[in-house]
């Protein structure tokens, strides 16, 4: 359930709910009400929660048990690599993609 992640994650911070209430510009009334299920967050405190545990959506809605967007950070990795690293794994990459259209997928 949403509050089980929810108190999941505030427990791994160590945080009460006015620090978090806090941390996201909210009444502690309203963490309460997440907490007892008598109301959701909106999106935009959704997303603030995600900025401030450093999670996905999808982990504090629990449609994953995947703590971060894998795509995502990914991304961020890449974007970090030299020009010449990048061509690499852009290179490597496109001969797997041609081994997985003729069934000669390898696994690392």
């Amino acid at each position: 359930m949403l509050a089980d992640r929810i108190k999941e994650l505030m427990d791994g911070k160590g945080i009460t709910n006015s620090q978090l209430a806090d941390e996201l510009s909210v009444d502690p009334s309203l963490i309460t009400r997440w907490l007892t299920e008598k109301s959701n967050p909106t999106s935009s405190n959704l997303i603030k929660m995600c900025e401030f545990f450093d999670v996905s959506a999808d982990y504090i809605l629990e449609r994953t048990d995947e703590r971060r967007n894998n795509k995502k950070l990914c991304e961020q990795l890449f974007d970090k690599l030299k020009e010449d690293d990048k061509l690499f794994i852009i290179y490597e990459m496109g001969k797997r993609l041609e081994g997985y259209k003729h069934g000669e997928a390898k696994t690392v």
